[in-house]
């Protein structure tokens, strides 16, 4: 099973303007959340959230590519263990039913 990370700012942008006021685990807004409505206003609009994303990004020295190649790299260091648990659960589960 190979499975790749890649970044998505459009994701990021999604998730800030729908998860980002209130989510399932949290009805309190993300403290970005409340610095975009503090920049943007009320209703921010998904160009404003994609430049404050950027801006936030940049301002905080994330290396968006460090990170992915971090997580790549974990990700492909566990995953043939990860794999043969996984068949070994599913074949298990297929067998009860």
């Amino acid at each position: 099973m190979k499975v790749y990370f890649v970044y998505s700012q459009e994701k990021d942008v999604l998730c800030l303007l729908g998860k980002g006021k209130s989510s399932n685990n949290s009805q309190s807004p993300t403290k970005q959340y409340e610095q975009l409505v503090e920049r943007f206003g009320d209703l921010p609009t998904a160009e404003e959230a994609a430049t404050f994303v950027d801006e936030y990004i940049n301002k905080n020295d994330i290396d968006v590519d460090k990170i992915i190649t971090n997580f790549q790299e974990g990700w492909d260091s566990i995953s043939k263990d990860f794999q043969k648990r996984a068949e070994s659960i599913l074949i298990f589960l297929s067998q009860l039913t």
